[in-house]
Protein backbone atom coordinates (compact mmCIF):
# COMPACT_ATOMS: atom_id res chain seq x y z
CA UNK A 1 0.00 0.00 0.00
CA UNK A 2 1.67 3.41 -0.90
CA UNK A 3 1.85 6.26 1.51
CA UNK A 4 0.17 9.34 1.63
CA UNK A 5 2.25 12.27 0.79
CA UNK A 6 3.72 14.14 3.66
CA UNK A 7 3.98 17.22 2.10
CA UNK A 8 2.22 20.13 0.45
CA UNK A 9 2.27 20.36 -3.35
CA UNK A 10 2.05 23.95 -3.53
CA UNK A 11 4.39 25.01 -0.81
CA UNK A 12 6.89 22.26 -2.18
CA UNK A 13 6.68 24.50 -5.72
CA UNK A 14 6.77 27.22 -4.06
CA UNK A 15 10.54 25.88 -2.74
CA UNK A 16 11.28 25.11 -6.25
CA UNK A 17 10.44 28.00 -7.97
CA UNK A 18 13.17 29.45 -5.02
CA UNK A 19 15.75 27.59 -6.14
CA UNK A 20 15.22 27.66 -10.15
CA UNK A 21 15.05 31.88 -8.94
CA UNK A 22 18.09 31.72 -7.28
CA UNK A 23 20.77 29.53 -9.20
CA UNK A 24 18.94 29.38 -12.77
CA UNK A 25 17.66 26.22 -14.16
CA UNK A 26 21.39 25.15 -15.43
CA UNK A 27 23.23 25.16 -12.11
CA UNK A 28 19.82 23.52 -9.95
CA UNK A 29 20.36 19.66 -9.71
CA UNK A 30 17.54 17.71 -8.84
CA UNK A 31 19.36 16.85 -5.48
CA UNK A 32 19.18 20.68 -5.01
CA UNK A 33 15.17 20.68 -5.63
CA UNK A 34 15.04 17.43 -2.98
CA UNK A 35 16.96 18.83 -0.39
CA UNK A 36 14.94 22.28 -0.79
CA UNK A 37 11.43 20.50 -0.90
CA UNK A 38 12.38 18.27 2.03
CA UNK A 39 11.09 15.26 0.41
CA UNK A 40 12.73 11.89 -0.84
CA UNK A 41 14.10 11.52 -4.33
CA UNK A 42 11.03 9.27 -4.96
CA UNK A 43 8.78 11.26 -3.97
CA UNK A 44 9.38 13.99 -6.07
CA UNK A 45 10.04 12.07 -9.71
CA UNK A 46 6.23 10.38 -8.36
CA UNK A 47 4.97 13.78 -7.35
CA UNK A 48 6.68 16.52 -10.15
CA UNK A 49 8.42 13.88 -12.61
CA UNK A 50 11.71 15.54 -13.86
CA UNK A 51 13.74 18.88 -13.76
CA UNK A 52 12.32 20.21 -17.05
CA UNK A 53 8.91 19.17 -16.00
CA UNK A 54 8.98 20.78 -12.41
CA UNK A 55 10.88 23.45 -14.07
CA UNK A 56 7.45 24.05 -16.59
CA UNK A 57 5.14 24.16 -13.86
CA UNK A 58 7.36 26.46 -11.62
CA UNK A 59 7.92 28.85 -14.91
CA UNK A 60 3.38 28.42 -15.62
CA UNK A 61 2.92 29.41 -11.35
CA UNK A 62 5.04 32.13 -11.70
CA UNK A 63 3.35 33.44 -14.99
CA UNK A 64 0.47 32.74 -14.26
CA UNK A 65 1.10 34.77 -11.01
CA UNK A 66 3.13 37.72 -12.84
CA UNK A 67 -0.37 37.73 -15.29
CA UNK A 68 -2.56 38.65 -11.83
CA UNK A 69 -0.16 41.50 -10.64
CA UNK A 70 0.02 42.81 -13.76
CA UNK A 71 -3.73 42.70 -14.27
CA UNK A 72 -4.32 43.84 -10.80
CA UNK A 73 -1.78 46.65 -10.64
CA UNK A 74 -2.23 47.99 -14.41
CA UNK A 75 -5.86 47.15 -14.86
CA UNK A 76 -7.87 48.13 -17.74
CA UNK A 77 -8.81 51.57 -16.39
CA UNK A 78 -4.60 51.99 -15.44
CA UNK A 79 -3.25 55.57 -17.17
CA UNK A 80 -0.17 56.90 -16.41
CA UNK A 81 0.47 56.98 -12.82
CA UNK A 82 -0.38 53.19 -12.33
CA UNK A 83 1.80 52.56 -14.94
CA UNK A 84 4.99 54.32 -13.01
CA UNK A 85 3.78 52.95 -9.79
CA UNK A 86 4.00 49.63 -11.49
CA UNK A 87 7.67 49.79 -13.08
CA UNK A 88 8.68 51.87 -9.96
CA UNK A 89 7.51 48.77 -8.03
CA UNK A 90 9.09 46.43 -10.10
CA UNK A 91 12.30 48.48 -9.55
CA UNK A 92 12.37 48.48 -5.57
CA UNK A 93 11.35 44.45 -5.80
CA UNK A 94 14.23 44.02 -8.54
CA UNK A 95 16.79 45.75 -6.33
CA UNK A 96 15.45 44.98 -2.86
CA UNK A 97 16.82 42.89 0.21
CA UNK A 98 16.90 39.77 -1.19
CA UNK A 99 19.96 37.53 -3.51
CA UNK A 100 19.50 39.83 -6.02
CA UNK A 101 17.48 36.93 -8.48
CA UNK A 102 16.29 39.66 -10.57
CA UNK A 103 12.89 38.16 -12.45
CA UNK A 104 12.33 34.77 -12.83
CA UNK A 105 10.79 35.03 -16.23
CA UNK A 106 13.58 37.67 -17.73
CA UNK A 107 16.03 34.81 -16.28
CA UNK A 108 14.09 31.84 -17.72
CA UNK A 109 14.18 33.87 -21.24
CA UNK A 110 17.80 34.72 -21.40
CA UNK A 111 18.96 30.66 -19.98
CA UNK A 112 15.96 28.22 -20.78
CA UNK A 113 13.85 30.05 -23.86
CA UNK A 114 16.70 29.33 -26.64
CA UNK A 115 16.90 25.59 -25.71
CA UNK A 116 13.41 24.85 -24.62
CA UNK A 117 10.08 26.06 -27.00
CA UNK A 118 7.54 25.43 -25.04
CA UNK A 119 8.88 27.18 -22.16
CA UNK A 120 10.21 30.22 -24.67
CA UNK A 121 6.15 30.63 -25.68
CA UNK A 122 5.28 30.19 -22.18
CA UNK A 123 7.34 32.94 -21.73
CA UNK A 124 6.18 35.02 -24.57
CA UNK A 125 2.57 34.37 -23.37
CA UNK A 126 3.40 36.39 -20.05
CA UNK A 127 5.52 39.05 -21.79
CA UNK A 128 3.03 39.67 -24.44
CA UNK A 129 0.43 40.25 -21.59
CA UNK A 130 2.62 42.47 -19.75
CA UNK A 131 3.36 44.47 -23.46
CA UNK A 132 -1.02 44.28 -23.54
CA UNK A 133 -1.40 45.66 -20.59
CA UNK A 134 0.94 48.81 -21.20
CA UNK A 135 -0.45 49.56 -24.04
CA UNK A 136 -3.75 49.64 -22.71
CA UNK A 137 -2.49 52.03 -19.98
CA UNK A 138 -0.74 54.50 -22.16
CA UNK A 139 -3.88 53.98 -24.68
CA UNK A 140 -6.10 55.16 -21.64
CA UNK A 141 -3.18 57.79 -20.57
CA UNK A 142 -3.14 59.23 -24.43
CA UNK A 143 -6.93 59.69 -24.69
CA UNK A 144 -6.75 61.61 -20.81
CA UNK A 145 -4.31 63.63 -22.04
CA UNK A 146 -1.46 62.34 -20.00
CA UNK A 147 1.18 61.86 -22.55
CA UNK A 148 2.10 63.51 -25.02
CA UNK A 149 -0.54 62.82 -28.59
CA UNK A 150 2.06 61.98 -30.84
CA UNK A 151 3.53 58.57 -28.55
CA UNK A 152 3.12 55.54 -30.68
CA UNK A 153 1.36 53.41 -28.10
CA UNK A 154 2.89 49.94 -29.29
CA UNK A 155 6.25 51.31 -29.96
CA UNK A 156 6.64 52.70 -26.03
CA UNK A 157 4.57 49.79 -24.66
CA UNK A 158 7.65 47.59 -26.19
CA UNK A 159 10.04 50.16 -25.00
CA UNK A 160 8.82 49.97 -21.38
CA UNK A 161 8.82 45.84 -21.99
CA UNK A 162 12.37 46.02 -22.42
CA UNK A 163 12.73 48.91 -19.61
CA UNK A 164 11.60 45.92 -17.28
CA UNK A 165 13.84 43.59 -18.48
CA UNK A 166 16.75 45.80 -18.22
CA UNK A 167 15.85 46.73 -14.84
CA UNK A 168 15.92 42.77 -14.12
CA UNK A 169 19.36 42.48 -15.72
CA UNK A 170 20.62 45.70 -14.06
CA UNK A 171 19.46 44.24 -10.51
CA UNK A 172 21.46 41.12 -10.43
CA UNK A 173 24.41 42.88 -11.15
CA UNK A 174 24.47 45.15 -8.02
CA UNK A 175 21.91 48.11 -9.41
CA UNK A 176 20.46 49.58 -6.32
CA UNK A 177 16.57 50.46 -6.16
CA UNK A 178 17.43 54.54 -6.58
CA UNK A 179 19.19 53.72 -9.75
CA UNK A 180 16.92 51.38 -11.88
CA UNK A 181 13.98 54.19 -10.05
CA UNK A 182 15.77 56.93 -11.68
CA UNK A 183 15.70 55.01 -15.25
CA UNK A 184 11.85 53.92 -14.52
CA UNK A 185 11.17 58.00 -14.47
CA UNK A 186 13.48 59.01 -16.92
CA UNK A 187 11.53 56.46 -19.28
CA UNK A 188 7.68 57.46 -18.53
CA UNK A 189 8.88 61.52 -17.96
CA UNK A 190 10.29 61.31 -21.86
CA UNK A 191 6.23 60.62 -22.57
CA UNK A 192 4.61 63.46 -21.04
CA UNK A 193 3.37 66.61 -22.50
Amino acid sequence: MARPRQFDRDEALQKATDVFWTHGYEATSMTDLQKALGIGRQSLYSTFGDKPRIFDEVVQRYVSEARAMIAERVGPDAGIAELRAHLLGAAGGLAGPEERRGCLIMNSCVERAPHDPGIAELLRGGLDAMRGAFGQALTNAKQRGEIRADIDVEAAASSLLAQNAGMAVLARTGATAEDLASAVNVAIDALLL
